[in-house]
């Protein structure tokens, strides 16, 4: 038996050569760079969004500020009117004795009506009959004529 195959089939086994690791250690270094150009990037953005994440906290805080100083207005206001409107319906209360008195010197006398009914003419109407339509004819028969209806006297 020959030891050539035992030793061929070894040497397939074998590590990298060298350029092959030359290579890996290449692209390794690429990867790195390009790994830290990536940090770079993203670090850059970070500090970016903190500095707007700042400029909007402050923005807040100075709305915040103003909403309080607003809501403070707003109670003082309300206040304001709660007394004002006390004082107004005092006012009222004290004044409603002469406004009746003034209401009452400048009313408009006007005596009773009164109808004068002895002239013919100016006689009082009756009220007005609503009847349903069998009530009015008297019956429900469509061959039913109204008495008023039928043509009696000089013309018939």
């Amino acid at each position: 038996m020959s030891r050539l195959p035992r030793l061929r089939s070894l040497g397939r086994h074998r590590g990298k050569t060298p350029t092959q690791l030359r290579g890996e250690l290449d692209d390794a270094y690429r990867t790195i760079a390009a790994s830290f150009a990536e940090i770079r990037k993203l670090r850059a953005g970070t500090t970016e969004l903190e500095a707007q994440l700042d400029q909007a906290g402050i923005d807040v805080s100075g709305a915040l500020h103003d909403l309080r100083t607003t809501r403070t207005q707003v109670g003082q206001l309300q206040e304001r009117v709660r007394l004002e409107t006390q004082r107004a319906d005092g006012l009222k209360q004290q004044l409603a004795p002469y406004l009746a008195a003034e209401a009452n010197a400048a009313a408009v006398r006007v005596p009773p009506v009164y109808r004068d009914t002895s002239d013919p003419d100016d006689q009082a109407t009756e009220p007005i009959q609503a009847l349903t339509l069998q009530q009015a004819f008297g019956s429900t028969d469509p061959a039913h004529v109204p008495a008023w209806a039928l043509k009696t006297g000089p013309a018939a």
